[in-house]
């Protein structure tokens, strides 16, 4: 996690990002209070994050609390995410 890019400002296809994310979060296991920042899982998804909404979000093992915080923080983005997620 400590090697993710946070000041690189390289422009995405946020389309791409966001189905990435969708994607990743197809994958997490929802493991709740076991959840580790180094979960290989986490750091993809931290790095889409890094590329889509400029630093990385806290993420407490569930997808669904995920979507929640990204509807609250990020509007914009979170609609095609969640469509992507549950779709």
């Amino acid at each position: 996690m400590e090697h993710i890019p946070v000041t690189d400002f390289k422009v995405f296809d946020e389309v791409e990002l966001e189905t990435a994310i969708a994607h990743i979060l197809k994958e997490c296991k929802d493991c709740k209070e076991d959840h580790t920042e180094d979960c290989i899982i986490n750091v993809i998804r931290s790095c889409y994050e890094v590329g889509l909404l400029g630093d990385v979000q806290p993420y407490e093992g569930s997808a669904l609390q995920y979507l929640m915080y990204i509807k609250e923080n990020f509007p914009d983005k979170s609609l095609h995410i969640a469509e992507l997620y549950t779709g």
